[in-house]
């Protein structure tokens, strides 16, 4: 799939949402291509801003719900690159905003934020890992779309889920 044209019609909401999935798309094309804390930082770096600049980019013209996903995104490249502090403070943003608009998010944002409440406890080393990740498997489980179902599945089985040193 070839990148889209950038809009030059001068419709600065359009442009907003281009940019918005371009960088998601390239963020998660970083994460799904082995981002890790060992990765160089400019790759490091550019994970994690285009996942800020994308979230940037849809509060100027998204939902609530793309926020809520945006959160998502920085939180899981700043867990990817060991950054556990900033992970957790994304992560709780995700969390208040789902449970503050609970109708405007899909059921698979409830199980992708499972996951990545999961996996913040699992990187930080904390007791109930173990627990959450199960109650993360259960929500992932109970997506009613076969499609979503699977990717939230898939989400599960990627890692990293160890504690960092």
């Amino acid at each position: 799939m070839g990148k889209a044209s950038i809009p030059t019609d001068g419709d600065e909401g359009r442009l907003h949402r281009w940019f918005a999935v371009e960088l998601n798309n390239g963020t998660w094309d970083l994460i799904d291509g082995g981002l890790s804390e060992r990765s160089p930082l400019a790759e490091q770096e550019r994970a994690l801003y285009g996942a800020y600049a994308s979230t940037y980019h849809w509060l100027q013209v998204g939902t609530v719900a793309n926020h809520g996903r945006g959160e998502y995104v920085i939180a899981t490249v700043a867990l990817t690159i060991g950054r556990l502090d900033l992970a957790a403070a994304h992560a709780a943003r995700c969390s208040e905003l789902i449970s503050s608009h609970p109708d405007d998010f899909a059921d698979w944002d409830r199980a992708f934020l499972g996951e990545l409440l999961a996996r913040v406890a699992a990187r930080s080393g904390a007791a109930d890992a173990e627990s959450l990740r199960e109650a993360a498997g259960r929500l992932a489980a109970e997506v009613a779309g076969e499609e979503d179902r699977r990717i939230c599945l898939e989400r599960l089985e990627a890692g990293p889920w160890e504690a960092l040193a």
